[in-house]
């Protein structure tokens, strides 16, 4: 019932990758081979990145044209010209007067694993919930969920609430969880300058 539900906290991996990436820690042509697929690339396509990044390694400061991947490819000049169209169409590759610029493949890829990483973590949450409250959230739970996360809530702090003795369905859950923020102290707001 709740196969795809996944939260947003935070777009962690997306900025580590990027960071890692640039200062050269994980290597590109590794990482783009390993994750191209994901971003809906094919090979001719990977075939083109990674030969012009062999050519920026090399220092090679050709102007980059569909001839220069003709004698690596067995694809028309033609196709090659279409391949990096739709790289460029697809904003992963920009194009400048001196190269190809590849930060939108990097990008992609990062983005698309961060959200594999939240959709992975955002069922492991529902699941242990569904484990602790032995039954399974509806959709309007899970509404109610998400309301929760946004105002402050962690993932953790919910799981903990949920192991509670007393809590044994989502509304035992939800009723905890609101007679805790009414417990909580509010600040009250005291003009010090009319008293």
């Amino acid at each position: 019932m709740c196969d795809n539900f996944y939260i947003r906290e935070n777009g962690v991996i997306f900025n580590v990758l990027i960071e890692l990436l640039h200062n050269g820690v994980i290597n590109k042509e590794t990482f783009l081979l390993q994750n191209y697929k994901k971003i809906g690339l094919n090979e001719n396509q990977v075939i083109i990145i990674l030969s012009v990044l062999k050519r920026c390694e090399n220092n090679d400061k050709t102007y980059i044209t569909p001839e220069l991947f003709a004698p690596y490819m067995t694809i028309p000049l033609d196709a090659i010209s279409d391949e990096i169209d739709d790289l460029v169409e697809k904003g992963l590759v920009k194009v400048t007067s001196k190269n190809l610029i590849f930060d939108g493949v990097y990008e992609a890829i990062a983005i698309k694993l961060e959200i594999e990483r939240e959709q992975q973590e955002g069922e492991e949450f529902i699941a242990k919930l569904n484990a602790n409250l032995q039954e399974n959230i509806s959709y309007e739970d899970l509404a109610y969920l998400k309301t929760l996360l946004a105002t402050g809530y962690s993932r953790e702090k919910i799981l903990k609430t949920s192991k509670e003795g007393q809590v044994k369905t989502f509304k035992d859950l939800k009723n905890k969880i609101l007679n805790k923020n009414a417990k909580k102290p509010s600040i009250i707001m005291y003009d010090w300058l009319n008293d």
